[in-house]
């Protein structure tokens, strides 16, 4: 099971916005793993490395592939975030 990380109190003070980010995020992953338990037919490994081609009319490889992406972005944003936070305040206990 993956799960999702909710930022600090101290980062969240400094940074109320990442809240909110955290919550797509956890949004993002359980409508992946719903899909993922409604369509338990679709190789989605094999349909996301090229190796399959997805069913005719199944948006899901896609929309799967779309989630991953996003998660990703926001998980590079965050950390651009705490950097850039970090370079503003030493104090900041995070």
């Amino acid at each position: 099971m993956t799960t999702t990380t909710i930022p600090p109190p101290a980062l969240l003070r400094a940074a109320p916005h990442l809240a909110a980010l955290a919550i797509l995020d956890a949004a993002l992953l359980t409508a992946e793993e719903v899909l993922l338990a409604h369509h338990p037919a679709l190789d989605i490994d094999g349909i996301l490395h090229g190796e399959r081609a997805p069913p005719d009319g199944s948006l899901v490889p896609l929309l799967i592939a779309h989630f991953d992406e996003l998660r990703h972005l926001l998980g590079r944003y965050a950390i651009d975030v705490r950097r850039a936070l970090l370079a503003a305040d030493d104090d900041i206990p995070f």
